[in-house]
């Protein structure tokens, strides 16, 4: 997992493969429920490989599944922002 502390899509976009298709986004209180709600949200949509979730009101964090299991891989967590922040122009 990385934690990125002033990140901004202009300046450093997530290398990810994403389409409107595969994107999720949401808000969770906690890590592991957001973890979790990330997961569902793989399992419930087939082709999502990518979900966002503000965690607690201050921070994002994203979940990626990498290898098609409908679950995360990995995360990256970005401090200080909002799943509003993370759109299909943060990543390339």
């Amino acid at each position: 997992n990385s934690q990125i502390c002033d990140w901004t899509a202009a300046t450093a976009p997530l290398d990810v493969t994403v389409t409107a298709a595969n994107l999720q986004t949401g808000t969770n209180a906690t890590f592991a429920g957001a973890l979790a709600a990330a997961n569902v949200a793989f399992a419930g949509a087939p082709t999502s490989n990518v979900a966002a979730y503000t965690v607690g009101g201050t921070d994002a964090v994203v979940f990626i599944d990498t290898n098609g299991d409908h679950v995360a891989d990995d995360a990256i967590l970005l401090v200080g922002k909002a799943f509003g922040d993370v759109v299909l122009g943060s990543f390339i």
